[in-house]
């Protein structure tokens, strides 16, 4: 009788170009929990193109995912550039740095997260859809409002909670949320 919320992790690189033009750079998955309502999602996409994925560990999930929006979705938003700039020695290691905490973070959720995440969770990004727009960098380069306290901001949170410094990510999480003062 009530509305059931369903979390669901979206992995699929897609840009819009324009008023009902998206392109997608590979197909991707979407990851849903392992329950009845992640299992009822999942039929729904019973032959299509889209790939799902029932997780009985959702929370690792979730911070994989979070491991590259936070570090590398938060420096392309701030230079306005695509995943590539991650090749420059200097902003991979800052992205890596912002990742560690990301890492320390998640582990103290719940999430199994193994020591080498960052490097593969880059490298899988980069490998995949160097050439991409992250989605915060797209919203700011359109000028729409960005979604730094769902990346940054629940990060330095969530560090705050477990006693977990995260300096790194609460300096991304200011000059983020000033960039977005600046579009109103």
């Amino acid at each position: 009788t009530g509305i059931k919320i369903l979390p669901v992790v979206v992995q699929v690189p897609a840009e819009k170009h324009a008023a009902g033009r998206i392109e997608q750079m590979h197909s991707g998955a979407l990851i849903v929990p392992e329950r009845k309502t992640g299992h009822d999602f999942a039929a729904l996409f019973e032959g299509a193109r889209t790939n799902i994925n029932v997780s009985n560990d959702f929370t690792t999930q979730a911070w994989w995912k979070l491991l590259n929006n936070a570090a590398l979705g938060g420096v392309c938003a701030l230079v306005l550039r695509k995943n590539a700039i991650a090749a420059d020695p200097e902003i991979r290691s800052l992205i890596l740095e912002l990742m560690g905490e990301v890492l320390a973070v998640g582990r103290a959720e719940g999430a199994k997260l193994p020591d080498d995440a960052p490097e593969k969770a880059l490298r899988m990004v980069l490998g995949a859809a160097p050439g991409h727009w992250s989605s915060i960098t797209a919203d700011r380069r359109a000028g729409r409002k960005l979604e730094w306290q769902a990346r940054n901001a629940v990060v330095g949170a969530r560090g705050r909670k477990h006693g977990i410094a995260t300096p790194l990510n609460d300096v991304i999480t200011t000059l983020l949320r000033a960039a977005d003062d600046g579009l109103a």
